[in-house]
């Protein structure tokens, strides 16, 4: 409605998206099985599994709204007979409410392309994005790519590295399914020579702690490797730069696509090589084999490969640090949206009087 309205006041709109909101109504582009999604499809017919079951409330959210205020719903003296009355409750509400839930789903994706399209431009971070909204209806002549700048303040400094005997592998994110820390473990355990490797995971132990524990489980499973993998917590975003001088390759394993890939710039800010899944955002920042390597989508053994490279030729990281080229600041990201809004500041079509502001 902030689209719209500034619209019918003659106000030139620039719309900077920063995740796929406008084609995805779980933000994710993710299945419920883990396949990756490009998109709603027509009249939004791949959201009807994903989506729309989002729509209503879990059970027993249901069962402590409806039944606590109305205890005659439900007999109280026999719990198998109260869990099947609640069960049936709550079948009815779904049936009720379906026809409704299923028409908003099929009718978002046409209803979010109609405003998209009203702005005079719309700025992405990557060309995954772009491709994406191109192939979801958004016209393809209101895109700019306007990648995302870092602040570089705490990070120039550290580009030497801290020596090691070790093949240092980082990773630093949220510990969460989605970001694929599984996979990084999976990788190490499967090295033929984990003696040759320490991995350094950074993230909250607590954010998530059912993965978390899962985590553990996974590294205490293999004896092998279990003194090569380190969980670090968390650090001051003052430490960022300490923190990549300390490790030689950073590694990004996610299942699903990083739009924003802020951790990346950083660590090329510190001529920190990447190791990452070979999907788009990620992928954008990476020449394989040149300043970086990439693995396959969930392919441990893939990623375990990457790492045996790295392991059998001792310039290889070397090489990559040199091809890594200067980071992209936020004075320059500010830069290229400047240029855009004075452009359509200064569009003859726009009614807008700047001696209003």
């Amino acid at each position: 409605s902030v689209i719209e309205e500034a619209k019918e006041r003659g106000l030139p709109v620039i719309l900077s998206p920063t995740d796929f909101w406008f084609i995805c109504p779980i933000v994710q582009l993710k299945r419920p099985d883990g396949a990756i999604c490009q998109g709603p499809g027509p009249k939004g017919t791949n959201c009807l599994s994903c989506y729309t079951p989002k729509l209503f409330p879990p059970e027993p959210e249901f069962k402590e709204a409806v039944c606590g205020p109305f205890p005659s719903l439900v007999p109280n003296d026999d719990g198998l007979s109260q869990k099947a009355s609640v069960r049936l409750l709550y079948s009815a509400y779904i049936m009720s409410k379906l026809p409704k839930a299923i028409a908003a789903t099929t009718r978002r994706p046409a209803a979010l392309r109609q405003i998209a399209n009203a702005a005079d431009a719309i700025t992405v971070p990557t060309l995954l994005m772009k491709n994406l909204f191109e192939k979801n209806g958004i016209d393809s002549r209101l895109i700019h790519h306007v990648p995302f700048g870092i602040d570089t303040t705490n990070l120039i400094a550290w580009c030497r590295k801290k020596p090691s005997q070790l093949l240092r592998i980082g990773f630093i994110g949220t510990l969460f399914e989605h970001k694929g820390v599984d996979i990084l473990i999976k990788a190490i355990q499967s090295l033929p020579e984990p003696h040759r490797v320490l991995l350094k995971i950074y993230g909250s132990k607590s954010q998530f702690p059912e993965y978390f524990q899962q985590l553990q489980a996974l590294v205490e499973s293999c004896a092998r490797t279990q003194e090569r993998i380190q969980f670090l917590g968390t650090f001051p975003n003052d430490e960022f730069g300490k923190i990549l001088s300390e490790i030689d390759v950073l590694v990004v394993p996610s299942r699903w696509y990083e739009n924003t890939p802020l951790v990346m710039q950083s660590a090329l800010a510190t001529k920190t090589p990447l190791i990452a899944t070979n999907l788009g955002g990620m992928s954008e920042l990476i020449e394989h084999e040149k300043n970086g390597l990439l693995f396959e989508l969930n392919d441990h053994n893939d990623l375990s490969r990457q790492f045996q490279k790295l392991l059998d030729n001792e310039h290889m990281l070397d090489t990559f640090r040199e091809n890594i080229g200067p980071p992209r600041t936020i004075q320059d990201m500010v830069d290229d949206l400047e240029r855009l809004y004075h452009l359509h500041i200064a569009t003859p079509e726009s009614s807008y009087d700047m001696s209003r502001t």
